[in-house]
């Protein structure tokens, strides 16, 4: 036996697809090159991001059968330069629920990391994720300069020292705005124009 069939006009909904997502799900990544400090010890930022698979899951969980999402492949990018963090591969994703659409732009270095970061991009939209980008900056000290520097202490373990806990400090969630027949709606989460690129990893 089936439980209630979810219904768009149910604002319950968008609340629990931008719950904040578990602090065990959310994984770091070393962003831009480290920076030598007067001591002479290196640190590096790094971002928090989240796996598309827990998007998915989000969006299974919450919404079973009621999302679509459709994948288009953008004109090649100019590449600048030969960093690593260039990103000549570009999608745009349409992310649908229950009619409501949401887009983005997601770039990477294949395929696969371009329409992944693009997806995951379009649910931030949906609140699912948004939190990671209020999170402080993290800085964390490396073992040097380069390329593959590693952390010398954990990130989730530096984050947790530095701000007291192991993911984002979130507050009450809002509640959806209601359209003008009276359905609710999800609000577009606001996204910083300093790309993290929450997951091409």
């Amino acid at each position: 036996m089936t439980g209630p069939r979810t219904s768009p006009t149910d604002a319950t909904i968008w609340a629990k697809l931008a719950a904040p997502v578990p602090a065990h799900a959310i994984q770091w990544r070393q962003d831009g090159r480290p920076t030598r400090r007067q001591d002479g010890t290196f640190v590096a930022r790094f971002v928090a991001y989240v796996d598309a698979q827990l998007v998915r899951e989000r969006l299974d969980a919450v919404v079973p059968g009621e999302w679509d999402l459709e994948l288009a492949l953008l004109p090649a990018l100019a590449t600048v330069g030969t960093g690593e963090n260039d990103a000549p591969i570009a999608f745009k994703a349409t992310l649908s629920i229950f009619g409501t659409t949401r887009e983005d732009v997601g770039t990477g270095r294949d395929y696969k990391s371009a329409s992944t970061d693009a997806f995951k991009r379009a649910a931030v939209r949906f609140g699912i994720g948004h939190e990671l980008y209020s999170m402080p900056q993290l800085w964390v000290r490396v073992d040097g300069d380069g390329k593959y520097a590693k952390p010398l202490e954990d990130p989730a373990a530096a984050y947790a020292r530095k701000f007291g806990g192991s993911g984002p400090r979130t507050g009450k969630a809002a509640s959806a705005p209601s359209s003008g027949n009276g359905a609710a709606r999800p609000a577009s989460a606001p996204v910083p124009a300093d790309p993290y690129n929450l997951a091409s990893r």
